[in-house]
């Protein structure tokens, strides 16, 4: 029975460790390729609004990513 919890622990730290990872790679991607690619207009800041969005996503995807971390962690692969 400890091992079906395990199995099932592990299954969902291990999707969401996958799951923030891929969705930080995203997020940083994001940053750095604006979508859809636009002229550089000098009255425009450079960040523009979407900052604080951006920002929100990346942390919220390394949060998602630290717990995935944190159960495997804290629930190791039961002894004999």
């Amino acid at each position: 029975m400890t091992q079906l919890l395990w199995l099932a622990t592990a299954w969902l730290g291990g999707t969401a460790v996958i799951l923030g990872s891929l969705m930080i790679l995203g997020s940083l991607l994001v940053w750095f390729v604006p979508f859809p690619p636009v002229k550089p207009n000098p009255e425009q800041p450079l960040l523009g609004k979407d900052w604080q969005g951006r920002l929100q996503v990346l942390g919220f995807s390394v949060t998602i990513a630290l717990l995935g971390i944190s159960l495997l962690v804290l629930f190791p692969f039961p002894g004999e």
